[in-house]
């Protein structure tokens, strides 16, 4: 009969072991990965939803819309020296059409102004100014329906002044200053208000203007 060495049976005795520990090392490593997998769905799942803006969509020959956001004409152009692409603005909320490749020149010719708030980019839902960047900016640029709601003296009147850019606080003031000065009615509480905030005394200005218009009359006039 033949003998078994000892080495033999502690290997023979081993093996079912090794045979387990390699089965448990290999159903850790799938719990692993399905975990990560796990990991990956729900990080996914908490992204933000991306844009539905179809701002990629905007081509350099489609139309977009500008407005004047002045209370006087302006003239602005795609290249310096009134050259290139020339809009000629009149009245406050007036828009005009160009090409996007062209308000992008325009853009850039008129920076000062663009960033100002003394034109705005009619965004009309398709994402622009998030493609260009200036969201930020104009989260300080009123549109045209706030200012109108400062004028007409809206509940809302001084938080929207406030969050206005310092240009644009200068343009509204000037609008104030001219309704007042041609005995349009207005809030004189709001006035008020906003002289405070601004350090702009309003109806200062509308009695010299008024005195200096008075002068102006009586020069006019001829003596008998």
């Amino acid at each position: 009969m033949k003998k078994t060495t000892s080495s033999q049976s502690m290997t023979d005795e081993k093996s079912p072991d090794v045979d387990e520990f390699e089965q448990m090392k290999a159903q850790l490593a799938e719990q692993s990965k399905l975990i990560d997998m796990l990991l990956k769905k729900d990080a996914k799942a908490a992204r933000p939803a991306k844009s539905t803006e179809k701002y990629q969509d905007i081509r350099p020959d489609s139309y977009v819309k500008i407005m004047s956001l002045n209370n006087k004409p302006m003239n602005i152009s795609s290249q310096p020296r009134f050259q290139g692409k020339r809009l000629t603005f009149t009245y406050f909320g007036e828009t005009k059409e160009v090409l996007y490749s062209e308000f992008l020149d325009i853009k850039e010719n008129h920076k000062n102004f663009f960033e100002a708030g003394k034109f705005y980019l009619l965004d009309e839902g398709r994402g622009l100014i998030r493609k260009l960047g200036y969201e930020e900016l104009y989260n300080h640029i009123l549109t045209k329906e706030k200012i109108e709601a400062i004028l007409n003296s809206s509940p809302e009147a001084l938080n929207f002044f406030k969050s206005a850019n310092k240009n644009q606080q200068e343009t509204i003031i000037e609008m104030l200053f001219i309704r007042m000065r041609d005995g349009q009615d207005v809030d004189r509480n709001l006035i008020a208000e906003i002289s405070r905030y601004s350090e702009v005394d309003i109806e200062d200005k509308v009695k010299k203007a008024k005195k200096d218009m008075e002068y102006e009359e009586g020069l006019k006039t001829p003596n008998k």
